[in-house]
């Protein structure tokens, strides 16, 4: 199972991703972590910062 977001320092609590390929997998994963980034952003929330696990 691909874990980038965790490798990320991220919590995406129920985030799937699937694709055909690892590349496709993790370019997905980016798009909506980029889009979730923005999206709190934009209403105002706090961004998590990167934590080492």
């Amino acid at each position: 199972m691909l874990q980038l977001p965790q490798r990320l320092g991220l919590d995406l609590a129920d985030y799937v991703a699937t694709g055909a390929t690892i590349e496709e997998t993790e370019r997905e994963t980016v798009e909506v972590i980029q889009y979730q980034v923005e999206w709190l952003k934009e209403n105002g929330l706090p961004v998590p910062e990167y934590v080492e696990t």
